[in-house]
């Protein structure tokens, strides 16, 4: 989230949405001051995937493509997973981490 941070920090952003997630999250994109694209950046430099049951830009999963072709970011991994499904594979060691981390 470095990128994020250095992108968005203390600056101005304007935010565009639509609709929300089934959990009330705003989907939406993310614009700075000088009109950049916050999402479109970060899926660029692979610092971001591009979920594909929710995405409703279609110019960004070619933007992941080169993203991975190119080995930024998350795509420099040889595996990189997608965070959804690394929770649904995780979800039983989450829960015993948040256990373990409560009970003393």
């Amino acid at each position: 989230m470095n990128q994020l941070k250095s992108l968005v920090a203390n600056t101005p952003v304007t935010v565009t949405y639509t609709q929300t997630d089934r959990y009330g999250r705003i989907l939406g994109r993310v614009y700075t001051e000088d009109g950049m694209e916050v999402n479109r950046w970060l899926v660029q430099h692979g610092a971001a995937w591009v979920y594909p049951d929710f995405n409703t830009d279609y110019t960004l999963p070619a933007y992941q493509r080169e993203a991975r072709t190119m080995k930024r970011g998350l795509w420099a991994d040889k595996k990189p997973v997608p965070p959804w499904l690394w929770r649904k594979e995780n979800k039983n060691d989450h829960t015993e981490l948040q256990i373990n981390n409560i009970l003393p």
